[in-house]
């Protein structure tokens, strides 16, 4: 499963979900100040200074870019 830790007026996460329906892709969404809190974030992804951070069964992939990578 592929988790979008997303916020508010977020452009790159708006396409990671866009990318997603288009590919057919089951994911859920997080957003921030709702489900998580910002610290929550920068434990999973530590080095990653932009959203979305994305998960996939739990394991980091990254942002938009990476996740575009992973499913072609």
């Amino acid at each position: 499963m592929i988790t979008v830790y997303s916020k508010n007026a977020c452009t790159k996460c708006q396409q990671a979900k866009m990318f997603l329906d288009i590919k057919g892709v089951e994911y859920e969404v997080k957003m921030l100040g709702v489900d998580y809190e910002l610290e929550e974030a920068k434990a999973l992804a530590p080095q990653q200074r932009e959203f979305p951070v994305v998960l996939k069964d739990g394991v980091l992939v990254g942002g938009l870019e990476q996740l575009k990578q992973l499913i072609k």
